[in-house]
């Protein structure tokens, strides 16, 4: 946690154990996890800062079986970074999460992507076609099945994977 430290010297501790240390900003915009192995109780911990309105709640993490990162992305995290990374690398990860205010930008899907303002964002059609069921149900829970269901189109068999690597991808573009 040796890279980690100086970001948590500037937050308010909510907890800490030698297994996971969390942190958030003064304003409570910005969340810090930082845990041994993603288990159940960072899972909880995510999804509590969430519901507090943290805008952007990075993971860090020294161990994690391979599903674990994406049900943290569901859980609402940000970010997910395993310990052991370059300062230089974690300065660029956040600068890519942090983009200029587009609340009051106007947003809208078109034939070729997604338009948030006058910027458009190109899409693969794998995710238009994910980013059209989304933006149809805009304000609903969609399940991975309906996701699924269009990203495939019944041409073969889904893969749950297939459809976390999309969203990863369209959560860190837009």
């Amino acid at each position: 946690m040796g890279t980690v430290r100086p970001l948590l010297s500037h937050l308010v501790v909510l907890t800490a154990s030698p297994a996971l240390v969390i942190g958030t900003s003064p304003d409570r915009r910005l969340a810090i996890v930082c845990c041994e192995e993603i288990d159940e109780e960072t899972d909880t911990w995510v999804r509590c800062l969430r519901s507090e309105a943290s805008d952007m709640i990075l993971v860090f993490y020294s161990r994690a079986q391979p599903d674990r990162p994406t049900r943290l992305y569901e859980a609402g995290a940000t970010e997910c970074l395993p310990l052991g990374f370059s300062l230089a690398h974690l300065m660029s990860r956040l600068q890519s999460l942090i983009r200029p205010e587009t609340t009051n930008a106007p947003v809208r899907l078109t034939d070729c992507g997604l338009m948030v303002g006058s910027r458009v964002f190109r899409l693969t059609p794998a995710e238009y076609r994910i980013m059209q069921v989304l933006w149809e149900a805009a304000g609903q829970i969609v399940r991975y099945a309906r996701l699924e269901q269009a990203l495939y189109q019944g041409s073969g068999p889904c893969e749950r994977q297939a459809v976390s690597q999309i969203i990863y991808r369209l959560r860190g573009r837009l």
